[in-house]
């Protein structure tokens, strides 16, 4: 599953990122989501991969398309 910036706001609603390395739009972006507390996961980069689930900053989409080929999803 391939996700970009703004559904990675769900996805830390959920508690998807609580445990899975992830990025986003900005760190502070997804601390302003009360439901939130995956933050010592959180990597600075384009596009990141962990199992199953790859997430994208809005600017990276080439990124999430190179990472989702990369990994056949």
């Amino acid at each position: 599953m391939g996700q970009g910036s703004g559904a990675t706001a769900a996805l830390a609603r959920k508690g998807l990122l609580d445990r899975r390395k992830h990025t986003s739009n900005a760190l502070i972006y997804l601390q302003q989501l009360p439901q939130y507390r995956g933050a010592a996961l959180y990597c600075e980069q384009p596009a990141v991969t962990d199992g199953q689930l790859i997430t994208a900053s809005g600017t990276a989409s080439f990124a999430l398309v190179n990472a989702s080929a990369a990994t056949g999803r």
